[in-house]
């Protein structure tokens, strides 16, 4: 059974497409629940940090797996990744914004 659920803020549209993909690409809630988890909208700012580690997962679930990997770099609804590979590598502003953005350690 599908449930209609956010798998990464704020994009409802994307979210939709991936369970789906999940849901027809693999076999068992035991390989898809974790593909799948439910990123909480906040209902206040004090809840962003907790939806930002909802997304953060939910990544790292996605990265471990090719064939998902490669589905979500398709994606027309998946303008995060797209923008985030389109980023040159060569030391520029958007390099030094995005090392800080995807800091482990929370940045200065």
């Amino acid at each position: 059974m599908i449930v209609p659920q956010l798998t990464r803020l704020p994009q409802p549209t994307f979210s939709a497409a991936m369970v789906a993909y999940v849901e027809v690409h693999y076999e068992g809630d035991e390989k898809k629940n974790p593909l799948c988890t439910t990123v909480q909208f906040p209902d206040s700012r004090k809840q962003n940090p907790q939806t930002t580690v909802g997304n953060r997962m939910s990544q790292f679930q996605w990265s471990r797996d090719k064939a998902l990997r490669k589905w979500i770099l398709a994606s027309r609804l998946d303008g995060f990744g797209k923008s985030m590979a389109s980023v040159a590598p060569d030391g520029t502003p958007k390099q030094v914004l995005l090392a800080d953005f995807c800091d482990e350690g929370g940045g200065k």
